[in-house]
């Protein structure tokens, strides 16, 4: 799916002639643009890239959203041109993230790991200078899911959960939605977008 709305995007704005500005934003992008290419996910990737690489000069931009920059796609992650990092606890996330800032700028990085809710450090051509700045907070009613979550919580008490109906679900989710949940872990040379990819490999 994703790899069908990125070129859509991109042919919609480079078909327009700059008349028609998208942004394409990505949430939890190290899921389908991972950094390991034995994770699949070929096409998705080549698009993004697409994107990331012309798309600005057709009006057509990528947000790339994620708590693991360390697991991305270094190709695409390299042509992102502004970043707002909030907090990272992770060593190999936050050396991703000091590789991209400019050296005379690299001590703001030293709150990465103990920044607040909604405080982000902000820089690269979006921002005039390297800041640390927070975020204003949204309204519940604003923010995507609050209310589905809100109501799907359990008593104090946890004597509403039913135990035997969410092993139920889990039983009968469809094939489809396992393969979104669960990254499956194939051959570098047999990709999703390979001709022979998932064909039984011939035994030699």
């Amino acid at each position: 799916v994703c790899s069908v709305l990125a070129r859509l995007a991109f042919d919609l704005a480079l078909w327009s002639e700059g008349r028609l500005r998208l942004l394409l934003l990505c949430e939890e992008a190290h899921r389908y643009m991972p950094a390991d290419p034995r994770l699949g996910f070929a096409p998705t990737r080549h698009a993004l890239s697409r994107i990331a690489k012309e798309g600005r000069k057709y009006g057509c931009y990528l947000g790339i959203v994620t708590q693991r920059p360390g697991e991305l796609d270094p190709t695409i992650l390299s042509q992102c041109s502004t970043f707002f990092a909030m907090r990272l606890a992770n060593e190999q996330d936050q050396a991703i993230i000091r590789s991209a800032i400019a050296d005379s700028s690299a001590s703001t990085l030293a709150f990465l790991s103990s920044m607040g809710q909604r405080e982000a450090i902000a820089f690269g051509e979006g921002v005039a200078t390297t800041m640390r700045l927070k975020f204003e907070k949204m309204s519940d009613d604003l923010i995507p899911g609050t209310a589905k979550r809100e109501e799907a919580l359990p008593s104090e008490t946890g004597n509403d959960v039913d135990l035997v109906a969410i092993v139920e679900r889990l039983r009968n989710v469809p094939k489809s939605q396992q393969a979104m949940a669960f990254a499956e872990v194939v051959d570098s040379a047999r990709q999703a977008g390979d001709p022979n990819y998932r064909k039984p490999l011939v035994p030699r």
